[in-house]
């Protein structure tokens, strides 16, 4: 058998012990190409093939535009259009040869159609339907958007930006309907996205797939808590502020949420590393 199978390729050797032994060739030829070891493209040559995807994608965008002529009502339709052209385009990508220039071309130019099209869908909805709440609309959009392009669509970009995204719509949407003070809303949301991003970092049960996820709640932590330093009162003024009335008991409450909730979230990343549970 060792004899028969040197200089075999993968896709040999599969047919091969297929043949003899009851084997899932399609999930053979799975672990087979995410283990064999390729040369890849030097990262100067996929930079340039990721910025003429999307100048082709700008070119393509300019020329459905002017020969269609449309209009800001028409955008979600076009953006819809997009997204549908750049799924089957990534797919048909991740089944050829990788690591391949037309691989990276076509990864790259669904990408930048992709991107497009979900940035027209969010913006366009508003002007084709008009909704009261234009934020809140467009918050539901992207969040529908992310969740079916998600599992289908595993670019990792493509599911951090789209993640991070609707973390940052809710954010300001959350600001717009509570009608708190800045201050106040961020340090809240902070208390609430940091514990849950470290939690899902260091979490041996979050797979790989939602990898996206937890960066995105880590970038979106550590923009909050560079607001907070810039915004949040300081010990001193707290006191001060208390004292002169000028800040409520709940106010306060909110505003020392996030250093405890983080010495929980401290607390419990050293028990873990330490080997508890």
């Amino acid at each position: 058998m060792n004899e028969n199978t040197q200089g075999m390729k993968a896709s040999e050797l599969i047919d091969a012990l297929s043949d003899e032994f009851e084997i899932d060739e399609e999930r053979a030829r799975e672990v087979a190409l995410e283990r064999i070891q390729k040369n890849q493209m030097p990262i100067y040559l996929r930079a340039l093939i990721g910025i003429g995807s999307f100048v082709s994608a700008g070119f393509l965008l300019l020329f459905v535009g002017v020969t269609l002529g449309i209009d800001e009502s028409s955008i979600f339709g076009v953006g819809l259009f997009h997204v549908i052209c750049a799924i089957p385009l990534y797919l048909y990508s991740r089944k050829i040869e990788q690591h391949t220039p037309l691989e990276a071309f076509l990864t790259f130019f669904s990408f930048a159609l992709i991107l497009s099209g979900k940035i027209m869908c969010v913006a366009g909805f508003s002007e084709a339907f008009d909704p009261d709440d234009e934020l809140g609309a467009s918050l539901i959009i992207n969040i529908i958007f992310t969740c079916v392009t998600y599992p289908i669509y595993s670019l990792y970009m493509d599911r951090f930006i789209s993640f991070t995204s609707c973390l940052v719509m809710a954010l300001f949407w959350v600001m717009e309907q509570m009608s708190w003070p800045e201050e106040i809303t961020t340090i809240a949301f902070f208390s609430l996205v940091a514990p849950l991003a470290f939690i899902m970092m260091i979490h041996p049960r979050v797979t790989r797939t939602f990898r996206p996820v937890s960066i995105g709640l880590l970038s979106t932590s550590i923009g909050l808590a560079v607001a907070i330093t810039g915004i949040s009162p300081g010990i001193l003024q707290v006191a001060d502020m208390l004292k002169n009335s000028q800040i409520s008991i709940d106010d306060l409450m909110v505003i020392i949420s996030a250093p405890v909730v983080m010495l929980f979230v401290s607390v419990y990343v050293m028990v873990w590393a330490c080997g508890g549970k």
